[in-house]
C-alpha cells in the first residue's frame, strides 16, 4: 500500500475537523489537493499505476485519521498549537 497516500488522508481528516488552526488551513488544502491530484493523474495516464490502491490508501489514511480525532481532538489541538 502507498504509504505516502495514507498520510495524505490523515492531513485530510485533520484538515476536515479542523485540527490545524485556521492559518495553516488555506494552503493545506492547497496542498492536498495539488498532491492528491497529481497522484491521481499520473495513474491515470501512465499505465502500471493503480488509482483503485491510491483512493484505497486516501479513504484508509482519512478513517484512521477520524478515528484519532474522535479518541483525541483535544490533545491533537493542543500539539500543533
Amino acid at each position: 500500500m502507498n504509504f505516502k497516500i495514507i498520510i495524505i488522508g490523515l492531513i485530510l481528516a485533520f484538515t476536515i475537523f479542523k485540527i490545524y488552526p485556521n492559518y495553516m488551513r488555506g494552503i493545506t488544502w492547497t496542498l492536498l489537493g495539488l498532491y492528491a491530484g497529481l497522484s491521481l493523474l499520473i495513474g491515470f495516464f501512465m499505465g502500471g499505476i493503480d488509482n483503485a490502491a491510491h483512493l484505497g490508501g486516501l479513504i484508509s489514511g482519512f478513517v484512521i485519521g477520524g478515528l484519532l480525532i474522535l479518541t483525541s481532538k483535544e490533545k491533537l489541538i493542543n500539539n500543533i498549537n
